[in-house]
């Protein structure tokens, strides 16, 4: 685990490179010519089933479960909670056009950005 930038507000932005391979940084991926697969949770809070869903492929991957063999040719780098901001922000009215959960975090980051829009232009921290 490590943390790879700071949110708008101050939080860390945190990830898991998971490899049987034993390269856990860019350079022993690039290095062994591994492939790096991102998979990315919690971009927008209230629709936060990713963050879990990650946690539960990962547990498969590592455990034999889903695609055996997988880990050793390749790196997955999970970061569960992209939107740290807008998860953080809960509360009960936030999502009120949403069927559930009854209490969630914000879709936007603080800066009111929508990050799944923001790859291009890069202006969200996150």
């Amino acid at each position: 685990a490590f943390t790879f930038g700071t949110t708008a507000e101050g939080r860390p932005l945190h990830a898991l490179a998971v490899s049987r391979s034993g390269a856990l940084t860019p350079e022993a991926a690039r290095e062994r010519g591994l492939p790096v697969i991102l998979i990315q949770g919690g971009i927008h809070a209230g629709e936060i089933d990713g963050k879990d869903a990650g946690y539960l492929a990962l547990r498969q991957l590592l455990e034999g479960e889903a695609a055996a063999g997988a880990l050793e040719k390749q790196v997955v780098l999970f970061v569960p909670v992209y939107n740290a901001d807008g998860h953080e922000r809960f509360g009960r009215w936030n999502r009120p056009n949403q069927s559930g959960p009854v209490e969630s975090g914000v879709r936007a980051p603080a800066q009111t950005y929508t990050l799944n829009r923001d790859y291009v232009k890069a202006d969200a921290p996150e």
